[in-house]
């Protein structure tokens, strides 16, 4: 089956969590992760996106930078999305610099289902 596997440009762990919430409060303009600036909020997971990824009729996982990198040689550049399909490798589905030119969670749904509907999967 599909998966789809987002990797987040911050590391795992309740200490590093913090140091998230309070940059995305206080500097939000320096914020490091646009995945997670759309995906969440302040303090959870937005509905919508919720909503969203439970729909899709892929399996889904989402990783930290660090815990990437665990299994895998670091990135050029993060946030990213990774697809593997079957026994495929797994390709980039959507990189940072498109994930960057995201204005919106809505505009980077509408790049997710563009994307998927152009590999079949709807």
């Amino acid at each position: 089956m599909t998966e789809l596997l987002f990797v987040y440009n911050a590391d795992s762990g309740l200490f590093n969590t913090a140091l998230d919430i309070a940059h995305k409060i206080f500097s939000p303009s320096t914020y490091q992760c646009k995945l997670c600036e759309l995906t969440h909020g302040h303090f959870q997971i937005r509905k919508q996106w919720q909503q969203f990824a439970q729909s899709l009729p892929v399996n889904i996982a989402y990783r930290h930078k660090d815990e990437y990198e665990k299994n895998n040689p670091p990135a050029e550049n993060y946030p990213f999305v990774l697809i593997q399909e079957s026994n495929n490798n797994a390709e980039v589905l959507v990189s940072a610099d498109e994930l960057g030119k995201c204005e919106s969670l809505e505009s980077f749904i509408d790049l997710l289902r563009e994307r998927l509907k152009s590999r079949g999967i709807e």
